[in-house]
């Protein structure tokens, strides 16, 4: 029996894989900012797409891939930072015993 007598076959343009994530199908944008910081990028994009733009219900919007990674370097940085600066201050009191200026008499010249 022909295939054609069964069905019929017609090739219509689409994705070229179809993807899903957490259950759900997905479709991804590539951006390529070879000119501009991704997270500037990505700020202006959010809000000309806030200005314009309505997603219809079950519909999300995500921002992913060096964004994502560069949001959450960003969030440990902030709580390091302040923790290693704090490791710094706490060694340079232990070694000197103070916090204005080192008091070390093994230090000073003098001249007879």
């Amino acid at each position: 029996m022909p295939l054609g007598q069964l069905a019929e076959i017609v090739l219509t343009p689409g994705p070229a894989m179809v993807r899903d994530e957490d259950g759900q199908l997905a479709g991804y944008i590539y951006v390529d900012t070879a000119t501009r910081d991704i997270g500037g990028y990505v700020d202006a994009a959010k809000a000309a797409i806030a200005s314009g733009l309505t997603l219809p219900a079950g519909y999300t919007l995500q921002w992913t891939g060096q964004y994502e990674f560069q949001l959450r370097a960003r969030e440990r940085l902030q709580v390091l930072i302040p923790l290693v600066f704090l490791i710094i201050f706490f060694l340079l009191y232990m070694t000197f015993r103070s916090v204005s200026e080192p008091r070390s008499s093994c230090c000073r010249w003098s001249m007879r």
